[in-house]
């Protein structure tokens, strides 16, 4: 991740936690991994924002299932992650 990719990702991070100040929202940054039953595969988006309490996955408090919005930055690095992927 670069530097200018944090700096994004931090802004929306920061932006979004103070419009959702004084609501029943959580923002959370990319310390905190999202499980896709799905797909059957963990990430870390940039920034999710979770409506109420956090529903996590397995009893682990570092693994959520229930974000309403999702914000991935992109840049050209994850563009070729993509491409390899």
């Amino acid at each position: 991740m670069s530097t200018n990719h944090n700096d994004v990702a931090l802004n929306f991070g920061a932006e979004l936690n103070f419009a959702f100040k004084r609501q029943d929202y959580r923002v959370y940054t990319n310390e905190v991994k999202l499980w896709i039953p799905k797909m059957l595969i963990n990430t870390y988006p940039d920034v999710m924002v979770i409506p109420g309490e956090p529903e996590y996955y397995n009893q682990r408090t570092d693994i959520v299932t229930n974000p309403q919005i999702i914000i991935e930055v992109l840049s050209k690095s994850t563009q070729v992650y993509r491409q390899r992927g």
